[in-house]
């Protein structure tokens, strides 16, 4: 069969063919096809093949194949020579995705510690434990991954949930593996001390346990108003958020020590739960900055050994990160990543619409 032929830098892969498609008998004019060998179709005219090697799926299916035939190449450099405070981490390290045994520190003061050990130690020391968020029969878990996503990078370490008996079992599952556990809360649950309770009465009981005051979001005119530059905060007290329908229950109000309320302006009386959970917590800390860091050293030393566990990915990486468990790497002064380490990602969803 005679045709023409397209190349595209790794090779012929993409062919327009004559002389009959599947089934074809002869190579009559109506019997002739062009044949895209990259997708395994066939196309009667040189313009619908065109129009298919202009197509988002022809293209995606071509780089598909051209990474295939041009694999990349490994680094040709050992992961010694990034263990010193003046190398400079190539940037086609995490670019290409290397992997983590090439990730090592290399700002100043660093020595060589694996830079995920020094910004797990800057989380770490802000985390607080003052504060706890408590989500009352949220029915909504996309607000409820939500929620924790906020808490988590507030530094709020403790959030507990009383279940909703009309919520499916299921539902409050958060797998770690799901598309809505990455994509809503961004693996935020994996860094969080989560409890459920199945009752009010349970959570009450739990948060006076612990000599908490109880802090209640209410909508009523009872409640006091978040305004002002300050406002005296309890040494250890638990933030309630309640349902979407209709907030928190009256048995959590009538034992609530404070009911608060947000002021809003406008013709909505509320907001969406996990955005007024969120407005609300920052109003909190900057009412009282000191709640930063606030958290006892046995809870901390307990969560640095769970943490640097999660973080290895391989025996190897366990020893090593083991031996930082009690002699901890110094904590980053920022937690915003240096330029040389902030590659963008994008999915593919989005590049499409780009």
């Amino acid at each position: 069969m005679v045709g023409c032929v397209v190349g595209v830098g790794v090779g012929y892969l993409v062919r327009g063919m004559g002389g009959g498609g599947p089934g074809s008998r002869g190579g009559g004019k109506r019997n002739r096809f062009r044949r895209c060998e990259v997708c395994g179709i066939y196309c009667r005219t040189e313009e619908v093949l065109r129009i298919h090697l202009d197509g988002k799926k022809h293209k995606r299916r071509l780089l598909s194949l051209q990474r295939e035939l041009n694999p990349l190449p490994p680094p040709t450099f050992p992961p010694e020579k990034l263990n010193n405070n003046k190398s400079q981490i190539p940037g086609e390290i995490k670019k290409r995705g290397w992997g983590e045994e090439f990730e090592y520190d290399t700002i100043e003061g660093g020595g060589g510690v694996p830079r995920r050990l020094r910004k797990c130690e800057t989380v770490l020391s802000r985390r607080t434990g003052r504060i706890i968020i408590i989500v009352e029969k949220s029915t909504d878990v996309h607000n409820q991954l939500a929620i924790l996503r906020t808490t988590e990078a507030f530094g709020i370490q403790n959030v507990w949930f009383i279940d909703n008996p009309r919520q499916k079992t299921k539902s409050r599952k958060w797998e770690i593996n799901s598309g809505m556990y990455t994509k809503v809360a961004r693996s935020a649950p994996a860094w969080l001390s989560i409890r459920h309770f199945k009752t009010t009465k349970d959570a009450i009981k739990a948060a006076r346990e612990e000599k908490r005051e109880i802090w209640a979001t209410d909508l009523s005119q009872g409640a006091d108003k978040l305004t002002g530059e300050s406002m005296e905060l309890p040494k250890k007290f638990a933030l309630v958020v309640g349902r979407e329908a209709d907030g928190v229950s009256s048995e959590m109000l009538a034992a609530a020590d404070k009911r608060v309320y947000l002021p809003l302006n406008g013709f909505a009386e509320s907001l969406n739960l996990s955005v007024a959970t969120a407005l609300v917590i920052q109003k909190l800390f900057l009412y009282c900055p000191d709640m930063v860091g606030d958290m006892k050293d046995n809870e901390r030393i307990t969560l640095r050994r769970q943490w640097y566990m999660k973080l290895a990915k391989t025996q190897e990486q366990r020893d090593i990160y083991a031996k930082y468990v009690n002699n901890p790497p110094t904590p980053f002064s920022d937690l915003r990543r240096p330029n040389r380490h902030r590659i963008s990602w994008i999915r593919k969803k989005i590049k499409k619409k780009q």
